[in-house]
């Protein structure tokens, strides 16, 4: 203060630095800009490629599933076989692949002649996870093969399971003898031989060789 008025000195600065406020304004300036690119980033990867990545996403979910393997084949003492496996195809669906349940289900009644009530029933029976396959009919025949096999493509989630099954070539003779295979049975699974070795779904020999031989014929 000199007499009575008061004095106002500006700082300058060096003209290397800048001045506070605008440093300020820059740096806000850099911030918002690096928002709106992070926004569109997220836009575009939402919006605009959102359906691409969740199919891929879909894609890429690990999954497991079982694989029955073939049982041992039986010959006769001269070398003549007896008891073979074959190709089974069964009709299945993986329920989280599927669009539209009811539809797929009809479809699949008309080209299989399988009632819809039936693959229903079976699918409510059978169904475990979303993820893990449902079979709705075992060992369809050669026709319905190629009738669901030229539309699956158009049938999102529908998938044709291929497996062995037994197959006798004589089944009339000594059938009592050669035995049979069956679904072992949670009674069974606490018996030693079976505990720990199989689970509910797996076949075993039922009566004759095939029970017998267990141990050698088992897949």
């Amino acid at each position: 203060m000199n007499n009575g008025r008061v004095v106002t000195h500006k700082h300058k600065y060096p003209k290397e630095y800048l001045d506070p406020t605008k440093q300020i304004k820059i740096a806000s300036c850099v911030v918002a800009l690096v928002a709106i690119v992070f926004v569109i980033k997220l836009w575009y990867l939402q919006i605009v490629k959102g359906s691409e990545y969740r199919i891929k996403s879909e894609n890429n979910r690990i999954r497991t599933e079982t694989v029955s393997p073939p049982r041992g084949i039986i010959y006769d003492r001269n070398g003549k076989i007896l008891v073979e496996n074959r190709a089974a195809f069964n009709l299945a669906v993986v329920p989280e692949d599927v669009e539209d349940m009811k539809s797929t289900l009809v479809v699949l009644s008309n080209l299989s002649g399988i009632p819809y009530e039936e693959l229903e029933k079976n699918l409510k029976e059978r169904k475990k996870t979303p993820f893990e396959p449902v079979v709705l009919a075992e060992d369809i025949d050669w026709k319905t093969l190629a009738k669901i096999k030229s539309e699956i493509y158009s049938l999102p989630g529908v998938i044709v399971q291929v497996e062995p099954k037994r197959h006798y070539r004589f089944p009339g003779l000594a059938s009592h003898l050669i035995g049979y295979i069956g679904e072992v049975n949670e009674h069974e699974l606490q018996n030693v031989k079976y505990k720990g070795k199989y689970c509910i779904g797996d076949c075993i020999g039922k009566v004759g060789i095939e029970k017998v031989y267990e141990h050698f014929l088992v897949g």
